[in-house]
């Protein structure tokens, strides 16, 4: 390969990285403003890696979506055709999924994403957890009993958080709180002609 090929190359995987991040703060700085779909509607409208990916699961956690998140991480975090994650995932997604199932009522399934992590010092791990337990002290007799013996999950099940689900793959924000107005007034005309895909 010559080596201006090569240039080219790293010019375009460089310049491809930096759109990625630059989109992941927009969805960002619109989701603080609680500006959710318009955070999805924009993260959907670029070609999907993971971290794009990650950041549209952020955003329907976010608004309630969690059925919706959960099918989007699992494509996404687990081994196809399998139940177990990829080793290749950045943590953060499988701490999202399992925040995802916890949130569509799926205990069981985030304490196995949770088991696999294998590290109960993560604040979001702690936070999970101490949900699951707060939730498994409400329930009934039989509940628990199912719940202790086999992880049964009552019907229609129900896991209260108390913190806001999901994390973005992006860095503490540097970005003046008095700037943000003027990103999302420019991702809101932005977003404006982008259709989400399905």
């Amino acid at each position: 390969m010559r080596k201006n090929d090569k240039r080219t190359l790293h010019k375009t995987a460089r310049d491809k990285t930096g759109n990625t991040e630059s989109i992941i703060q927009r969805v960002a700085c619109l989701t603080s403003c609680g500006q959710y779909q318009k955070g999805l509607d924009v993260a959907r409208s670029a070609p999907w890696d993971s971290r794009l990916r990650n950041a549209a699961g952020v955003c329907l956690m976010r608004m309630g979506r969690a059925k919706e998140a959960v099918d989007l991480y699992r494509s996404l975090v687990l081994q196809p055709g399998c139940t177990w994650t990829r080793p290749d995932i950045p943590l953060i997604h499988k701490t999202n999924f399992a925040t995802a199932l916890l949130l569509a009522g799926h205990p069981a399934g985030c304490l196995e994403i949770l088991d696999e992590i294998h590290n109960d010092q993560l604040a979001v791990v702690q936070n999970l957890r101490t949900a699951i337990v707060r939730w498994q002290k409400g329930l009934k007799f039989w509940q628990k009993l199912d719940w202790r013996v086999g992880r049964v999950e009552p019907r229609n099940c129900f896991v209260p958080i108390d913190f806001e689900p999901g994390q973005f793959d992006w860095p503490p924000q540097t970005r003046q709180v008095s700037d943000v107005p003027a990103a999302i007034e420019s991702d809101t005309h932005s977003a404006g002609s982008m259709v989400p895909t399905a």
